[in-house]
């Protein structure tokens, strides 16, 4: 489901920038939606710090994906505690 862009009149807010974070990080925002996403960074410290997380968490498991040293490297009792927590909160 497509998600209706923001009035192209108004100035962006932290929310809307979070909505549309991840439109901005993969470059797939129109040009003039791109530009005032840029522009409320420019002013607010903590959608920038937002951002910063937001793409190291995203290198991050990037990196991990592409470690295949790693694999594995979880300990079954962690990975077992994992899927019994899941079961016993669906």
């Amino acid at each position: 489901m497509t998600k209706p862009l923001p009035e192209p009149s108004r100035e962006l807010t932290c929310r809307d920038l979070i909505e549309f974070l991840d439109d901005y990080v993969a470059d797939r925002q129109p040009p003039e939606l791109r530009v005032a996403f840029e522009s409320h960074l420019a002013e607010c410290r903590h959608c920038r710090d937002y951002l910063r997380t937001y793409s190291d968490t995203i290198a991050v498991a990037r990196a991990s994906l592409c470690d295949e040293s790693r694999a594995g490297a979880l300990p079954e009792d962690l990975v077992q505690a994992i899927v019994d927590s899941v079961r016993r909160h669906s």
